[in-house]
């Protein structure tokens, strides 16, 4: 047997971990959308941190270039500054010399003298010029670079353009020979950066060209680095001849350094990244974790307080129905009060003691009923036998003659035949009340059924001095129980007969109703009852007069036997009386009655009612 307790806590445990479990999802669900917001915000900054060190990295590479280039140039100026000087010195002794040699003249040789202490003429700076541009430097100049770690190992180039290309290279280069695209790098400018990327044996690389202007002393204006010796064969430095910037030597440093220099770095940074990836998504998963712990733990305590104080909580609430059930224990078949008021219980109880104390009236009432009942069948049994048995014996007291035992006999046999009936009905109502009576359903002509009860009745009405009329407008027909429709018809015409007055009369009408089922009426003439009356007729062996005569032949069963039939068939029965004016009993069948299932025919359109 369920408690209803044990039931009732896991009702509400279970719509409690409904609930849980819906309100956890949303709010897992709602912090996982959080925390992905999160992941995918911290993870965009991750990489946007690892493109901005690796542009850092790269442009810290591009820098260490364009310093290698810068620091290639000022040695490739200083050392032709130095050169500068000295092959100047060396051209002004030369060009002494020579002159010297011309002419051992005195006078010429004065005016040789007075001729170099005048500013240099044009031819003179062409013939320097020529040579001083074209100085041929070593490659020590570059070599040094050749001295770095091999993941440092670079490629460098120098060019000097002026009226020819001087070309130093570094021994890391090989046969290579970087070009020179002049049209890349601003002509406007005379100090220039340009960056590209090329392959070079197969191995990749960063580049980066100078372009400067080779700037000397004479070139400047400012003479010698040092003041020039006066004397025989000694001239000043000349000039500036031509300072326009097409005028200077230009000069294109090459640089290039692997791009397999910055590798090291930038996996380091991409090992960074991507451990910051993780650490980033396992703190995530962590804080999710610890969210579910969270709400799996609010979730435990919740269900361990239904589970402890479920039941108590539903006991307590539960008591108003061990008072219900107190009071119930107390109805005996004496007294069928319910002792309890409704204003003990709570309101959803005050349905079921409603309901019980209806229960208890009827069956109060049915008790009583049956007490009753069981009064009327022995006073009904009694009576028709205490007749006999005084008829018996008063034929027995003394010698009779044949005529009057016969007489005896008949009256014996009528009060047997009154006996009978009152059983039969009595068996009737029994075999009714358990359920074993079964309805066999056929197509019954209403018409027919109408006028084989009339020919019953007519012969009591006449000997009654009442008139019978029928009145049937159309043919009816209808699917029910054909005996138990006839049982109920001739009651109510015999009901209607023996109640009725003297010179009275008694209607039969059959039509279809509106509802597509049928009507049949009775109506009389008769003593009529009253409305009191008129509500108890069908209960059983309730009889309004049972002084009148006419009901000497009745026991009051034959109108819960029509209740009873009507009821089995679908049908129903109303009255209506007015005393001393007359009696109406209207039944009401339906097309098809409920629970008739059988084989039809066509002609009945499938057991629905047909009216011509």
């Amino acid at each position: 047997m369920r408690s209803i307790r044990r039931s009732l806590t896991l009702y509400f445990l279970t719509l409690l971990l409904v609930g849980l479990g819906i309100i956890a999802l949303v709010i897992d669900r709602a912090a996982g959308r959080t925390l992905e917001a999160r992941r995918d915000a911290a993870s965009k900054l991750i990489e946007t941190q690892y493109e901005d060190r690796c542009a850092d990295e790269t442009t810290k590479r591009d820098h260490e270039l364009s310093n290698e280039a810068l620091a290639l140039y000022s040695q490739m100026q200083l050392r032709y500054n130095r050169n500068f000087d000295e092959e100047f010195k060396r051209y002004r002794a030369t060009l002494v010399m020579v002159e010297a040699s011309v002419s051992t003249s005195p006078w010429t040789r004065f005016g040789w003298l007075i001729t170099t202490l005048k500013k240099p003429t044009a031819i003179d700076f062409a013939v320097a010029r020529h040579h001083f541009f074209h100085l041929e430097l070593d490659d020590g100049l570059v070599t040094p670079a050749d001295d770095k770690p091999e993941s440092h190992q670079g490629l460098y180039q120098v060019n000097i353009a002026s009226r020819t290309v001087s070309l130093f290279r570094s021994k890391s280069l090989g046969g290579f020979t970087f070009q020179t695209d002049e049209t890349a790098l601003d002509a406007t400018k005379l100090f220039t950066f340009q960056y590209d990327t090329l392959t070079v044996a197969g191995v990749e690389y960063r580049h980066v060209v100078l372009k400067a202007p080779l700037l000397s002393s004479w070139s400047t204006g400012r003479g010698s680095s040092r003041p020039a010796p006066r004397g025989a064969g000694s001239q000043p430095a000349p000039a500036p001849l031509d300072r326009s910037p097409d005028s200077i030597p230009r000069t294109y440093v090459h640089c290039a350094r692997p791009s397999s220099s910055i590798t090291f770095n930038l996996s380091q940074l991409s090992a960074d990244r991507d451990r910051q990836q993780q650490e980033l998504a396992a703190s995530i998963a962590q804080d999710r974790l610890e969210l579910r712990l969270w709400l799996a733990g609010i979730g435990g305590v919740f269900v361990l307080g239904v589970v402890i104080g479920g039941p108590l909580l539903i006991r307590r609430g539960l008591a108003p129905m061990r008072k219900l059930s107190i009071a119930v224990s107390r109805v005996s078949e004496k007294d069928f009060t319910l002792p309890m008021a409704p204003g003990d219980l709570s309101r959803e109880l005050l349905p079921i003691h409603e309901r019980l104390t209806q229960t208890l009236d009827a069956l109060r009432r049915a008790f009583e009923r049956e007490k009753q009942a069981v009064g009327d069948i022995s006073h009904e049994l009694r009576t028709p036998i205490a007749a006999m048995q005084a008829t018996i014996d008063v034929s027995l007291r003394k010698p009779r003659t044949s005529d009057q035992y016969r007489a005896t006999l008949e009256e014996s046999r009528a009060i047997c035949k009154q006996l009978g009936k009152l059983v039969e009905r009595i068996m009737t109502l029994a075999w009714l009340d358990a359920g074993n009576d079964s309805i066999r359903p056929e197509p019954v002509d209403l018409v027919d059924l109408a006028e084989s009860c009339s020919l019953l009745i007519r012969p009591l009405a006449a000997e009654k001095g009442i008139e019978f009329r029928s009145e049937v407008a159309q043919a009816v027909e209808v699917v029910t129980d054909g005996d138990k429709l006839r049982e109920v018809v001739m009651n109510l015409l015999h009901n209607a007969v023996e109640y009725n007055r003297p010179n009275g009369s008694v209607m039969l009408s059959v039509k279809s109703s509106a509802g597509r089922g049928a009507v049949i009426e009775v109506r009389d003439t008769g003593i009529g009852m009253s409305k009191e009356v008129s509500s108890k007729i069908f209960e059983r062996f309730f009889r309004a007069d049972p002084s009148r005569h006419a009901a000497a032949s009745h026991a009051g069963l034959g109108l819960a036997i029509v209740k009873e039939y009507l009821a089995r068939v679908g049908g129903k029965i109303a009255v209506e009386s007015e005393p001393g004016v007359g009696t109406l009993f209207r039944v009401t069948l339906p097309q098809l009655c409920p629970g008739c299932e059988m084989e039809r025919e066509p002609s009945f359109a499938g057991g629905q009612l047909v009216a011509t």
